[in-house]
């Protein structure tokens, strides 16, 4: 007879009634009538056994909307089509949805190509701090696949000496969902020892908690190793005018700093690391000197013109 025999909460949110003022109404009762003419003939096919899928525009309380149907038959214990079962999708909702989708699936591939062309490795993890992506960059910094970088297995990785402060100062930031920055050695299974500066912070979801974490690792062995070198030639040239009784000094042109060596400290019976500006550093010569000085000084510093002066 078509009459309605359920309502769930959805059924009665749409039509603004509730189950007990559904139940017993006539199909077209609910539907309305344009739209069960419309699809009479699907209602027979359903009937007759066989289910339907089709789109429908059907009265809502609050106006006209496009649903997407399903029509199933209901059976009894023998068999027969007793009556059938609608199964509706408000399509604004389904299509919101897929267009979400589609968004995040868009973003998602241009994260990859982003990352897949970044010079720095770039990770992701979940909320507990397990690696879920790694991108090649940081797969060739950790000597590590794809697969043996995922969950925890970056940090089999960690050197021996660096693995206890590493694992505490992560497992602190992803349980406060805070940043997470340091510098460590890498050990990679070629036996090649790196040093890597990682830096990570904490996604937040939709409903204010973190949801994971995304990450940039940059190899600074080079740039730790020449930091290195430059020091020991620091000490190796400071040694070397201590010997020589000579002092050495810059100036930066950007700002107009100047920069003694600890030997030039020395010849004028100041502490090492005395930094004094050129007025002061210009004092220290004679007065009859300080002209000579300030005239080679300004060629030097704006012709480029060098100078080999004594002076008292």
């Amino acid at each position: 007879e078509l009459r309605n025999a359920y309502a769930n909460a959805r059924a009665q949110q749409r039509t603004g009634r509730s189950a007990a003022a559904l139940l017993g109404l006539h199909l077209s009762q609910v539907i309305g009538q344009t739209t069960f003419d419309a699809n009479r003939a699907l209602h027979e096919a359903v009937l007759a056994g066989q289910a339907q899928s089709f789109e429908a525009r059907v009265p809502f309380q609050d106006g006209m909307r496009d649903e997407q149907v399903q029509l199933v038959p209901l059976r009894g214990e023998q068999g027969t089509v007793e009556g059938f079962v609608v199964l509706a999708q408000d399509l604004w909702d389904k299509r919101a949805m897929d267009a979400a989708q589609r968004a995040l699936a868009n973003s998602e591939r241009k994260f990859r190509t982003l990352s897949d062309a970044s010079p720095l490795g770039v990770f992701h993890t979940d909320p507990q701090g397990c690696c879920t992506y790694t991108n090649a960059q940081w797969q060739s910094f950790f000597g590590l696949s794809l697969e043996q970088s995922l969950g925890e297995g970056w940090t089999s990785t960690l050197h021996a000496d660096d693995r206890p402060a590493v694992l505490a100062e992560w497992q602190r930031t992803a349980a406060a969902g805070v940043e997470f920055a340091m510098e460590f050695r890498v050990q990679r299974p070629d036996a090649t020892l790196r040093q890597v500066r990682s830096l990570a912070r904490a996604v937040i979801g939709d409903s204010g908690a973190v949801s994971g974490f995304v990450g940039t690792v940059e190899d600074v062995t080079e740039a730790r190793a020449g930091e290195a070198r430059l020091r020991d030639s620091e000490a190796f040239l400071d040694r070397t005018g201590r010997v020589a009784g000579i002092g050495g000094w810059e100036v930066n042109l950007m700002d107009n700093t100047l920069t003694w060596s600890d030997q030039t400290c020395r010849i004028h019976d100041l502490e090492p690391g005395h930094q004094p500006t050129v007025e002061e550093a210009i004092n220290y010569y004679a007065a009859e000197a300080r002209d000579a000085i300030v005239h080679a000084f300004e060629l030097a510093t704006t012709t480029g013109t060098p100078y080999d002066l004594e002076l008292p």
